[in-house]
């Protein structure tokens, strides 16, 4: 039978094998306490962090609540404010079409009332014509003749009338005032109350026509002369009359002179 007895050198070694486990158990706990203490380090900042995030979670879900909050009272704002809006759209609406309405019973009270004056008009220039016709009549005509017979014509035939020249269709081309005539010449005369620079081509226009109408009629050995007679007779319009070659015959009292002035040759047609 073996013999369990245990020397004193084995006692020894177990002693040594005992000692550097204790140490190295004991190095291990060092090293594990060094581990416990950076892991609860590590929680702490863990929890710190942990911690932050929660109330940065808090902080934001409150502004995010009050930007909504805002948010809805913008809409509710804004809602108002296109309501409101439409309100006064509508009513615009309404005013402009009323004031169309009323606009256009204006105008169409406005056409039938220049439609009336333009009748009255009519009549008050049918009215002046006839005025323009008695101006010939009773100032220029009773003493036109007198007045070119100071000049040497000798008229003895006079249309105070006046003379309408029709062409073949029986259509009246030309009217003209006062008509003097004898063997050798025609005078031509217009009268206006006051003459313009398109009386002068009109009257030249109507001239040449009664030219027309005199040789015709067997009279061209007769020579025809042109005047225009006016109540009120501008120097320019007078200036572009005597240049044309016609007479300027003006109003002087009650009844008419003819300027003639110096070296003054009258047109013969």
């Amino acid at each position: 039978m073996m013999s369990t007895r245990i020397t004193y050198e084995q006692l020894m070694q177990t002693i040594h094998e005992t000692n550097l486990v204790i140490r190295e158990l004991s190095k291990s706990s060092e090293t594990t306490e060094k581990i416990l203490k950076e892991i609860t380090k590590e929680s702490l900042v863990t929890k710190e962090a942990i911690s932050e995030f929660w109330k940065y979670r808090q902080e934001s879900e409150k502004i995010r609540q009050e930007n909504e909050k805002i948010r809805q009272e913008s809409d509710k704002a804004l809602k108002e404010q296109f309501a409101d809006l439409a309100v006064r759209i509508k009513e615009t609406d309404a005013l402009m079409d009323a004031l169309m309405k009323e606009t256009a019973a204006r105008m169409k009270e406005t056409d039938k009332q220049i439609a009336e004056t333009d009748k009255q008009l009519s009549k008050q220039i049918g009215k002046l014509s006839n005025r323009f016709g008695d101006l010939a009549e009773h100032l220029v005509a009773p003493g036109i003749a007198d007045r070119f017979n100071e000049l040497g014509y000798h008229f003895d035939n006079e249309f105070p009338g006046g003379l309408k020249i029709k062409d073949d269709q029986n259509q009246v081309i030309a009217q003209i005032d006062i008509l003097l005539e004898n063997d050798e010449s025609i005078a031509v005369v217009e009268v206006k109350v006051c003459p313009d620079h398109d009386d002068i081509q009109e009257h030249i226009q109507r001239i040449e026509r009664f030219q027309n109408y005199r040789n015709t009629k067997g009279l061209k050995h007769k020579t025809i002369l042109g005047g225009i007679a006016g109540a009120i007779f501008p120097q320019n319009i007078k200036n572009v009359v005597i240049k044309a070659g016609l007479y300027v015959i003006t109003q002087s009292g009650d009844t008419m002179k003819i300027e003639v002035p110096k070296n003054f040759k009258p047109r013969e047609f």
